[in-house]
Parts: C-alpha cells; sequence; structure tokens
C-alpha cells in the first residue's frame, strides 16, 4: 500500500470514530504524531497502526 493511501485510510479512520484527542487519548499516541501520521509526513510504526486500527474499530 502506499503511503499517501495509508495515510488517508488513517485520516479517514480517525475522522470517522471521533476526534483526533480523543484517539490519543485512547491510544497514547500523541495528536500532533497522529496528525503527522494521517497527513503522510511521518510514516507510522507497526505498533501505532494496530493501536489506531483497535480503537477505531477499522482495519488499517
Amino acid at each position: 500500500m502506499s503511503k499517501e493511501i495509508r495515510a488517508k485510510r488513517i485520516k479517514n479512520a480517525i475522522l470517522n470514530a471521533s476526534t483526533y484527542e480523543e484517539v490519543s487519548n485512547k491510544t497514547g499516541i500523541s495528536v500532533s504524531t497522529l496528525v503527522r501520521i494521517s497527513s503522510g509526513k511521518t510514516e507510522p510504526k507497526f505498533s501505532d497502526i494496530i493501536r489506531i486500527a483497535r480503537v477505531t474499530g477499522v482495519d488499517l
């Protein structure tokens, strides 16, 4: 999966499930890191993808 597609899927998962702040609180990933991941500026760690997927209920 390309970096851009992954970032877009993560952004959609976060925004469809809640807000960046709430996902941050539930995952322990800072809001700034979530924003960088969902904009494609940062490549997410596998563990972060798993945590985001669990909180949002979306397979990433």
